[in-house]
């Protein structure tokens, strides 16, 4: 059940990007540099689907001062543990020694995840999420965090319980 929502969700973007590329050929779909402007495009990207979830969270800086952060995930498709362990906790336990201007490097540097990919493209970005990929956004930057950590529900193959032959 959960499958057809998101094929439907990337149908609808494909119809949508389709529409876009024919009226804006070559123009690519930034992020903002403001964090609650680049939710509502996801949401509005996403069409409020209650699959994906936005977590927003404080990532404390050693300055005394707070940087705004924004996990996007598709739930079922990512290990909740992996983002738990090695994103939230990495960034919200201790705070984060980092000139101004120099945060999301010093992110990425902390994330104890091996694939992280930076995209400044909104709707790849988008691609990325359906595909089971997590997203991080940092109020300030235009650019956000893909961060591999797959974790979808695998079942072996294997005669159902309810049709076994006797």
């Amino acid at each position: 059940m959960r499958f057809l929502k998101i094929e439907s969700i990337r149908q609808k973007i494909k119809q949508n990007t389709k529409g876009i590329q024919k009226n804006r050929s070559n123009h690519s779909h930034p992020f903002s540099s403001d964090i609650h402007k680049n939710e509502e495009r996801l949401k509005q990207q996403l069409n409020s689907s209650e699959d994906i979830i936005f977590h927003d969270f404080i990532i404390p800086l050693h300055d005394g001062h707070s940087l705004k952060a924004l996990l996007v995930l598709v739930d079922g498709l990512i290990n909740e543990d992996a983002i738990r362990n090695n994103v939230l906790e990495q960034l919200t336990e201790e705070s984060l020694e980092s000139p101004q201007g120099e945060e999301l490097k010093k992110v990425k540097e902390r994330i104890a995840i091996f694939n992280i990919k930076n995209e400044d493209n909104l709707e790849k970005a988008v691609f990325q999420l359906l595909k089971g990929n997590t997203l991080l956004l940092l109020d300030g930057y235009s650019e956000g965090l893909v961060l591999n950590a797959p974790g979808y529900e695998v079942r072996a193959i294997a005669e159902p319980q309810s049709d076994r032959a006797l």
